[in-house]
């Protein structure tokens, strides 16, 4: 065990395989599984080829006339939607709108305001003010 845990300082494989010992399983394991994979699906298409081609399949059972037919239940009657509610202000004019501003140039960096600063903006609460 001790041996183990003393690898040798030029065997840089060791090292390697040392501590990439779980990736290296997992990834094994992968490649296992995919060759596997491709054996049996391999060996299933080689199956189907060998079997004889059937050119002229039979035809599939007909449904005779004489063979009662159920009809479909009928659609119920859609329900009526509710009728369209009408506003309670009669134009948007009872909302406040903000100005728009146009964007800087690109070359010109923003203006950084405080909410203060921005029209509308409630005061902020100074000393004087209490």
């Amino acid at each position: 065990m001790e041996r183990a845990s003393n690898l040798s300082p030029n065997a840089p494989l060791g090292h390697a395989f040392h501590n990439c010992d779980r990736t290296l399983t997992r990834l094994q394991r992968i490649v296992n599984s995919t060759q596997r994979n491709y054996r049996d699906a391999l060996h299933e298409l080689e199956r189907l080829q060998a079997l004889p081609l059937d050119l002229d399949p039979s035809p599939s059972p007909q449904i005779s006339p004489e063979s009662p037919v159920p009809k479909p239940a009928p659609t119920p009657a859609p329900t009526p939607q509710p009728a369209e509610t009408e506003p309670l202000s009669p134009s948007p004019s009872s909302f406040r709108r903000l100005p728009i501003r146009p964007l800087p140039p690109p070359g010109k960096p923003a203006k950084n305001r405080s909410p203060s600063t921005v029209p509308g903006a409630a005061a902020p609460l100074t000393q004087s003010s209490l």
